[in-house]
């Protein structure tokens, strides 16, 4: 039996509740692919019937994308509010190095909103320290120290900029900075 990324989430069921800290995921939770063009994991687990994920998320066509949801993240595993654990095999590689690790040590804590449309997001703009920046979710690693400034709650103002070297966060999925090295 074969079935789609969306077809293994739902029979799946895994809820994402939030408890405070990194949750633990089970190996045979599987995850929605965040870059839109990667596989999702065999799911030849307890529970599934030898069922395989072979058919890869398409990658939406506009970017940002604003359609349906991608992937929906309710159905993963809750890892901080507004984010969820996706294997690390379906998190782009740009996004990777800025990402928390979840707690089973084989996937990312990824925002919502770049699950929700195939990591095709790009994040709002903000000022810090007379420069740009985005309001990024507390999942990123950058936003651990960065202040909320004009950013919505459980997200920061990180610089695209830090002493004239790009960041790399004003960069991710197809976002530029309006600003070189401001």
């Amino acid at each position: 039996m074969r079935l789609g990324v969306m077809g293994l989430l739902l029979l799946a069921g895994a809820c994402g509740c939030f408890s405070g800290e990194l949750v633990s995921t089970s190996p045979d939770a599987r995850r929605g692919s965040v870059d839109g063009g990667t596989r999702a994991p065999d799911a030849g687990g307890a529970g599934m019937g030898g069922a395989k994920v072979d058919d890869p998320v398409p990658p939406p066509a506009t970017c940002p994308y604003a359609g349906p949801a991608v992937v929906n993240p309710a159905m993963l595993f809750g890892c901080l509010p507004g984010a969820h654990c996706q294997a690390d095999t379906s998190v782009a590689a740009p996004m990777q190095s800025h990402l928390q690790r979840c707690a089973d040590g084989t996937s990312f804590c990824v925002p919502d909103e770049y699950i929700r449309t195939g990591g095709q997001f790009i994040p709002p703009a903000c000022r810090i320290d007379g420069g740009e920046g985005r309001c990024l979710s507390l999942a990123f690693r950058e936003s651990r120290d960065a202040p909320q400034a004009s950013c919505e709650a459980d997200h920061a103002c990180v610089p695209c900029f830090r002493g004239g070297q790009p960041t790399g966060i004003c960069t991710l999925a197809c976002d530029q900075p309006a600003a070189g090295g401001a």
